[in-house]
């Protein structure tokens, strides 16, 4: 579920990236869909999504205010969208997510 989430936000930050060209503006990205049709999109429930949001978002990875997400490190996303989270953790990122 981890790299499905992290391609995703992936995904919508380089549909924005390809409309602005800014990249401070580039950081920011807003869910397209209410959370519920987000976690329908990845396979996966709207509490699940809830606590992967909050566990990238404690690793510093994403920030999240309601439907908009500020990309933290872009690098530890596409590690995780690669390898998944719990390897990302394994090689560096100082947190765990359940």
């Amino acid at each position: 579920m981890d790299k499905r989430l992290a391609k995703l936000l992936l995904h919508l930050y380089s549909k924005i990236g390809l409309q602005s060209g800014d990249q401070a503006i580039n950081d920011f990205i807003t869910l397209p869909a209410a959370k519920k049709e987000i976690a329908a999109m990845i396979g996966t429930t709207p509490e699940t999504l809830s606590r992967k949001l909050n566990c990238f978002e404690e690793n510093r990875i994403i920030e999240v205010c309601k439907r908009n997400i500020h990309i933290r490190n872009i690098r530890a996303l596409n590690d995780i969208a690669e390898v998944g989270l719990d390897e990302v953790i394994n090689n560096g990122v100082e947190a765990v997510c359940t």
